[in-house]
């Protein structure tokens, strides 16, 4: 019987031994940002629920500012889908439109989603009286710098 942490050498010099893990590195990254990005929103999702049942629940306005924004995240999204469609077909001038489109939706969501949580900072308060506000407050704060990053990304 071997024992490989007494082995000497690199993983080149034993071929036939299994290796951790064949995935690239990239992937195993992205699957792991994306379950803790999954788990993070099913918390406050799961809070919220957990909230709405408590006697003092005011139920959450709806401004007009929140499904602009929520326009603005759908038309980003679809923007960028379609440059990268046209990016599998070399079609430079629909991938130089959907990325600006994309990065500009992205730029107004997060001046929106900055108007949108303004009044929050009047007279010193961090938080409106709502609950559901206030439950919802760390959900923007960190969509805003995920959106942020999009046009960065892109380079």
């Amino acid at each position: 019987m071997s024992k490989p942490w007494l082995e000497s050498g690199s993983l080149r010099d034993y071929p036939d031994q299994p290796r951790a893990s064949d995935e690239p590195t990239a992937m195993v990254g992205l699957f792991t940002f994306l379950c803790v990005a999954t788990s993070v929103f099913g918390l406050f999702i799961v809070s919220y629920n957990f909230r709405m049942v408590l006697p003092d629940w005011v139920s959450m306005s709806k401004p007009g500012l929140l499904w602009f924004n929520t326009l603005l995240l759908i038309l980003g999204s679809v923007a960028f889908q379609a440059a990268r469609n046209a990016g599998e077909t070399d079609d430079v001038k629909q991938v130089k439109l959907g990325v600006i489109v994309g990065g500009v939706t992205s730029i107004l969501f997060v001046v929106g989603a900055v108007f949108r949580l303004a009044p929050t900072d009047r007279g010193g308060r961090i938080f409106e009286p709502e609950p559901g506000q206030r439950i919802l407050f760390p959900d923007h704060g960190a969509t805003r710098p995920a959106c942020a990053g999009r046009p960065v990304g892109l380079g």
